[in-house]
């Protein structure tokens, strides 16, 4: 009798383990989830302002690349 009972308390107290593990996973899902929505509402509102800015990164670091690529070129 005693023998039983200890495995099911053995079996409850893994359940519980996996139970908190399956709870922190969905968790995390959810966040992520939301966190995706949010940048996706982001995006969706400021998409000029933000067209404009990366496009200007993007415009400053090709500048700055030719002109490295420039200056190596001239000094070989």
């Amino acid at each position: 009798m005693h023998l039983v009972r200890s495995l099911r308390a053995k079996l409850r107290k893994k359940n519980r383990k996996r139970s908190k593990r399956g709870q922190g996973i969905t968790e995390y899902g959810a966040m992520l989830a939301f966190v995706a929505i949010i940048v996706a509402c982001v995006f969706g509102l400021t998409q000029s302002s933000l067209k404009k800015g990366v496009s200007g990164a993007y415009s400053s670091m090709a500048t700055q690349l030719n002109n490295l690529s420039s200056a190596s070129g001239a000094s070989s």
